[in-house]
């Protein structure tokens, strides 16, 4: 029997600080983790480095999660969530995350979270996060449930698309109101098929991919899932460039998968789903 709802606390849990950057303001497309210093001998060339892949943060996360491979995600006891390394704050951006095990009592929340969103809880659980909720398949915001789209489990897929206005060219240009009011919108998917606008009305800021995993205590097993940014293809459309049709769901010029964070500045976006 599913007992997210009973609440608990692992001993120490309230005293343990997460690894979570310190007060540190991130930047959108910012590696986590401090890049290792370059000494260079007079005349020699020094190559700049590249953009670092978009990867669960090793950092960013509550201590009780652990990550292989820089994309698989197992937790155990309690609600505990990890960021990604990169952030967006405009733009259109979707990644997915399958869910590979979850138990007799385990759950899962999928969605955005800002830099400064609790990591000892669920993503939604406070008011800088917005999730997709395994159980039952309600959306949560600030602590809130409400019903949104279809339950999900072991062996879905789940999309997450976020889409953020663009920055103006400055404030005088756009006016102080349509700064202030413009907003950005979520939306999710279960195994290709759109379960509707999630959330609309979302304030301008830079927002994380963010996963959360819940079993009770009494699970031997931790609940585990893979997250795919896009680096890989995306089972959106069969693993086919599913970006026109994401857009066109949406009605944005364009979706781009959150692995095209981490490329050069040179190198064109790879396609949605593409190869």
């Amino acid at each position: 029997m599913v007992e997210e709802n009973k609440p608990y606390v692992d001993a120490g849990s309230a005293l343990a600080a997460p690894f979570r950057r310190s007060k540190k303001q991130r930047t959108s497309g910012e590696s986590d983790g401090m890049s290792p210093g370059t000494c260079a001998l007079p005349g020699e060339d020094v190559k700049p480095a590249l953009p670092a892949p978009v990867k669960l943060s090793p950092t960013d996360r509550a201590p009780q999660t652990s990550i292989t491979n820089d994309l698989t995600l197992s937790s155990s006891r309690g609600y505990r969530t990890v960021r990604a390394t990169h952030g967006v704050s405009s733009g259109a951006w979707y990644y997915e995350v399958t869910v590979e095990s979850l138990g007799q009592t385990g759950a899962a929340r999928i969605g955005w979270a800002t830099a400064v969103a609790e990591l000892q809880g669920p993503v939604g659980g406070d008011a800088k996060g917005y999730s997709y909720r395994s159980l039952e398949g309600s959306k949560v915001h600030a602590g809130v449930r409400a019903d949104y789209g279809s339950a999900w489990g072991e062996r879905d897929v789940i999309g997450c698309l976020l889409v953020l206005p663009p920055p103006p060219a400055s404030r005088t240009e756009a006016g102080e109101e349509a700064v202030a009011s413009a907003s950005g919108s979520v939306f999710f998917f279960k195994n290709g098929e759109a379960q509707g606008e999630a959330f609309s009305g979302i304030p301008l800021a830079t927002y994380y991919p963010a996963v959360s995993l819940y079993t009770h205590a009494s699970q031997p097993t931790p609940a585990r899932v893979s997250v795919n940014f896009g680096a890989t293809p995306l089972a959106i459309c069969g693993g086919r460039d599913g970006s026109e049709a994401l857009a066109a769901a949406v009605q944005v010029p364009a979706v781009e998968p959150v692995a095209a964070l981490s490329l050069a500045v040179s190198a064109p976006p790879r396609a949605l789903g593409a190869a």
